[in-house]
């Protein structure tokens, strides 16, 4: 339920809200992949590419055959490695 309306805030351009109702869904279900995914590309829009690297890296940690994560992942941690890059 939060993660689905997470998806809406976001979609909406409220990442505040977003990011609430995300880490609500996790609070809820600490091994739901999907909303440490969603939690992870919000911190990345925001600009906390700690927070961002440590959903995206449990999200593959829980589901490691989900792509989506592992690549955000990957961007994130190049954005980390080389602070002036976008």
């Amino acid at each position: 339920m939060y993660n689905d309306l997470g998806a809406q805030a976001i979609n909406a351009g409220k990442a505040g809200e977003a990011l609430a109702l995300f880490e609500k869904a996790v609070a809820q279900n600490p091994g739901y992949a999907e909303a440490h995914n969603n939690l992870g590309v919000v911190f990345l829009r925001t600009g906390d590419l700690q927070q961002a690297e440590r959903h995206l890296a449990e999200a593959v940690r829980l589901l490691p055959e989900w792509s989506s994560p592992r690549d955000t992942l990957a961007q994130v941690r190049s954005l980390l490695a080389n602070p002036g890059a976008k």
